[in-house]
């Protein structure tokens, strides 16, 4: 029984997990500052994109082009993630910012990861916020870009917080010790 239970859990895993891949993962963390202030501090992982990821765009609005409700106040990035790319733009909207855009001649090479970019706004939706879409897209100088050119998409990616299979994993193993609890109990 406990063997079928650990089967059906690793089925779960890998039809979830393993099939949502994408060549670029971009992680967060989300910090509320107070009343409508927030922060996101991103990494960038070049996991399997076969070419340095030079340009990328990750969207505040649910889609491109789509209202946002969002107001970009502070952009900023440290350590490895300022040489990797040079310039970091807002997309600014009619209704607020749309995204930001980061663009770099040196990039982030395959295997390699360039953090911490950290992006302060205004949250004016219902709602907090959470992943974000991206693209990333082909970039070799400021006058040699398209955003159209989509490489790779996905959606960004919480750091820190228990993952999903984590906590099936514990859900799964919870009931096998309850169901052996149960079944070892002498019986009168």
């Amino acid at each position: 029984m406990l063997l079928r239970i650990m089967q059906a859990a690793l089925s779960v895993y890998l039809l979830t997990f393993l099939t949502t891949a994408s060549a670029t993962v971009i992680g967060y963390k989300l910090a509320h500052l107070g009343d409508n202030d927030w922060r996101y501090r991103y990494t960038i992982e070049n996991d399997t994109l076969g070419l340095p990821i030079r340009g990328i765009t990750i969207y505040f609005s649910e889609s491109p082009g789509a209202a946002s409700p969002a107001e970009l106040t502070t952009l900023l990035s440290e350590d490895e993630l300022a040489a990797a790319f040079d310039e970091l733009v807002e997309l600014a909207s009619p209704s607020g910012t749309e995204g930001l855009r980061a663009l770099g001649a040196t990039g982030v090479d395959l295997g390699m990861t360039a953090g911490t970019l950290i992006v302060e706004f205004k949250w004016w939706g219902n709602e907090p916020p959470a992943a974000q879409f991206f693209e990333v897209f082909r970039y070799t100088s400021p006058n040699d870009f398209d955003p159209s050119e989509v490489l790779d998409s996905g959606f960004t990616t919480p750091i820190g917080e228990p993952t999903t299979f984590v906590l099936l994993t514990l859900g799964v193993m919870l009931i096998v010790f309850a169901h052996h609890r149960g079944s070892s109990a002498p019986r009168h």
